[in-house]
């Protein structure tokens, strides 16, 4: 559908970056990275020696299992490299973090962003939202996208006029289970 994918691995470990990479994801999305320094260990699993570690394999579906090997000159240019910022430790650290050569995005997810801050999904909380504009200011003066996930629709417009440029809505299970409550809830009602 020429739709790019950008998965969300479960840790910076390089196993699990070259895995999905290798599996045609254009871009990683990598939690809990608190500092530069474990922001530009991780990145260097997106990037092909000699800018980084990621393995060389062309038998995998990113290279058309052989028969693209011409994708590994341009790989290390085009995967797209999303950084969460969802603890206090890399809130204190956005600047540098935004600095790391090769991020492309910093991703606040609201959830843990919030918990961190002391203020559980108060997404309108004094602290959560000098937060944000943290993160905005940091994305901008690095030129990088500052991203965020919105529960809907008009949270999504609320983060695009805060300076957001790469803004997800909701999620496929949060989709899942609104249309699966809205086809049950008239039979529990009755």
């Amino acid at each position: 559908h020429d739709v790019s994918v950008i998965v969300r691995v479960e840790t910076a470990e390089r196993i699990r970056a070259g895995r999905v990479l290798d599996a045609g994801a254009a871009g990683v999305m990598f939690p809990r990275l608190d500092t530069q320094e474990e922001v530009v260990d991780a990145l260097a699993h997106l990037r092909y020696p000699p800018e980084g570690d990621r393995g060389v394999a062309t038998y995998n579906r990113a290279c058309g299992f052989g028969l693209r090997t011409g994708v590994l000159d341009t790989a290390n240019d085009e995967v797209i490299a999303v950084v969460q910022i969802e603890s206090v430790a890399a809130l204190d650290n956005v600047e540098a973090i935004a600095q790391a050569p090769g991020v492309d995005v910093l991703f606040v997810g609201p959830r843990d962003l919030t918990h961190a801050l002391g203020v559980p999904g108060q997404i309108d909380a004094r602290e959560y939202r000098a937060a944000l504009d943290r993160v905005v200011a940091a994305a901008r003066s690095a030129g990088v996208t500052a991203g965020a996930l919105a529960s809907d629709r008009k949270a999504a417009e609320g983060y695009l006029d805060a300076g957001f440029g790469f803004v997800a809505v909701g999620s496929d299970s949060s989709f899942i289970a609104t249309a699966a409550w809205a086809a049950v809830r008239p039979l529990v009602a009755t």
